[in-house]
């Protein structure tokens, strides 16, 4: 099923501004998917390239790599703006997906020295989401409570259902967000200018306008020393 998020009258999608988004995606993804492509070959095996050009090769890819996942991370923003963002809401079972995402955040925390703790109840209540959005979405909050997170700290995930669905609430034990952290945790633009990137803010701010393109809640808070990012997904009907 296809929809668009709820939009009022004065927010409809500029066909302008969204047709220029795919032409600028297609102008931009296709070069970069081909310089990955060639460059993917040169570090296999097949090549006994000399090991200062082999590390050149590995460069190439991680930074076309991070090009790739910026301009993803733009992109969505800019569907948002323009209210040109189509989701295609399949139900699904969540625990699988939450899983996952904690043994991928566990890789990046071990290697932080952070330690997590996850709290997954046995079943959750099903819900409509867009797949890849789902996963922008785990790995926007983990990028940032682990960014968040120093050495010797915790970070975790708490999932439960509630009337309305699946509340995840990411949590760090980091320094309080300041009351300007706070009342624009989920602004991607503030985001964005505050980090001079699109860096783990951002990706939190994106985090949760595309719970909220779902129809759902994203919320910020403090309890015992630690920040929560409480996103709401709604139950499936």
């Amino acid at each position: 099923m296809h929809i668009r998020p709820e939009t009022s009258v004065d927010s409809l999608p500029d066909e302008t501004a969204a047709r220029f988004l795919s032409l600028a995606s297609h102008d931009l993804r296709g070069p970069l998917a081909t310089v990955r492509s060639y460059a993917s070959l040169l570090a296999s095996p097949r090549f006994a390239l000399e090991p200062r050009v082999h590390a050149a090769v590995e460069v190439m890819l991680r930074n076309v790599d991070r090009a790739l996942g910026s301009w993803e991370l733009l992109a969505e923003a800019w569907r948002l703006d323009v209210g040109g963002l189509t989701l295609d809401l399949r139900e699904e079972d969540l625990l699988p997906h939450l899983h996952a995402s904690a043994a991928s955040a566990g890789q990046v925390a071990r290697g932080r020295s952070v330690r997590l703790e996850i709290s997954l109840p046995p079943e959750l209540p099903r819900a409509r989401v867009d797949l890849d959005r789902l996963q922008l979405v785990l790995s926007g909050a983990w990028a940032h409570v682990l960014a968040r997170t120093r050495p010797g700290a915790t970070a975790g995930l708490t999932a439960r259902a509630e009337h309305e669905g699946c509340a995840l609430s990411f949590w760090d034990s980091g320094p309080p967000l300041t009351p300007d952290g706070e009342a624009h945790a989920f602004d991607l633009r503030w985001q964005a200018l505050r980090e001079q990137e699109l860096g783990p803010g951002f990706r939190m701010a994106l985090a949760g306008k595309l719970v909220q393109a779902h129809r759902g809640e994203a919320s910020v808070g403090s309890l015992n020393g630690r920040t929560l990012f409480r996103l709401l997904l709604p139950a499936a009907r």
